[in-house]
């Protein structure tokens, strides 16, 4: 069934499908997964993936993050993904949000890493504390809220790090920057 959902066959098909591929090979059932089981499954196909990117991904060190940001029928979504020091890419999470501003960007992140935290192992936030100490980089588009959202992202960083370096608060302004400044790259 989750390999339907990763083919983009809606919660209301999937039984529909499930039951023609059974007639095609010859097999019966009585019994297919309704809409509301389909979903339920979903969600905690969500729950796991955040529980993973909580106790897995939190640990990658020198990790990207990916933004970027579009519109369907008049309703702006932003979407969160990172990559890892091997290359692996990891979704972090999709939103909608009310503009395609830097702050509602940044409130998008903050919200999702709050996902990851309530599924997460880890006590006390931990999780996105990790997850944003490991941040060193950005992509994104070369639209003005980007490189506004970037500028945030720092200062969100610095946050994270006084809380999370030990005695971050003593080490000189230069070694603060180099602790807090992401490379930003553009596509």
């Amino acid at each position: 069934m989750y390999d339907l959902l990763q083919l983009n066959v809606s919660v209301s098909k999937v039984a529909s499908v499930m039951k023609r591929v059974f007639q095609l090979v010859g097999l019966d059932s009585q019994s297919f997964p309704s809409k509301a089981t389909v979903l339920n499954m979903n969600l905690q196909r969500l729950h796991l993936a955040q529980a993973q990117i909580g106790d897995v991904f939190a640990h990658q060190e020198n990790t990207t993050l990916l933004s970027d940001e579009t519109s369907r029928r008049g309703v702006k979504y932003m979407g969160i993904e990172a990559r890892d020091a091997e290359g692996k890419y990891w979704v972090l999470g999709l939103r909608e949000m009310p503009t395609k501003s830097a702050d509602d960007t940044l409130k998008t992140l903050k919200d999702i890493l709050e996902d990851v935290d309530r599924v997460s192992q880890m006590s006390d936030c931990e999780a996105s504390k990790l997850l944003m100490q490991h941040v060193v980089a950005t992509m994104s588009d070369r639209a003005s809220t980007e490189l506004k959202f970037n500028t945030l992202l720092e200062e969100f960083k610095r946050e994270i790090m006084s809380v999370v370096q030990p005695n971050f608060d003593n080490l000189s302004e230069e070694e603060q920057r180099v602790l807090t400044t992401l490379a930003n790259f553009f596509c």
